[in-house]
């Protein structure tokens, strides 16, 4: 028995080594500035249905890889896309993935210098201001990135031409 829970241990840990986590927690002083977020007083609470499904607006399920972008990829790719398509009755897989938002957009602007390799990962309340002040991009749109990419003052203000609309008009993190 001490043999199998070993195993599945060693397997376990070179899974979770070979696939990123690119979350950074807050700190308890950034905890202690978040807002406190009582449900019963935004007045919606009495309608709330048992189940709610955004399944058929989901882009297609991709890896990060080995990076450290999956906030990038829980934020922009699926939160943000997932929104728009339920905002506009997007349900045909092909427009889904078409209309994707881009998870490398914030991770490229947001890393730190150093961070050759991708593996340091984001805070999800930077994430989040990011979203609210700078929007996002569509995958789809030039410059075409990845979590390494290096921006230049022209290319990044032409980017926040069309990234900008898709910024997040308020957020709370409970």
């Amino acid at each position: 028995m001490k043999k199998f829970l070993l195993i599945c241990a060693l397997i376990s840990l070179s899974f979770s080594l070979a696939n990123a986590q690119g979350l950074k927690l807050s700190t308890k002083e950034d905890l202690k500035k978040v807002e406190v977020w009582v449900k019963e007083d935004q007045g919606f609470t009495e309608n709330i249905p048992s189940s709610f499904s955004l399944e058929k607006y989901c882009p297609p399920t991709l890896s990060q890889g080995g990076d450290g972008t999956c906030v990038g990829y829980s934020l922009c790719y699926s939160a943000i896309s997932i929104m728009y398509n339920y905002q506009m009755g997007i349900t045909d897989p092909f427009l889904k993935y078409a209309l994707a938002f881009d998870p490398y957009f914030m991770y490229s602007a947001l890393k730190m210098n150093m961070d050759v390799d991708c593996q340091e990962g984001l805070n999800m309340r930077t994430a989040m201001m990011f979203l609210y002040e700078k929007g996002v991009k569509r995958w789809a749109m030039m410059p075409y990135l990845d979590c390494r990419h290096e921006w230049e003052s022209k290319e990044w203000n032409f980017v926040q031409f069309y990234a900008q609309p898709f910024s997040l008009v308020n957020f709370s993190l409970v």
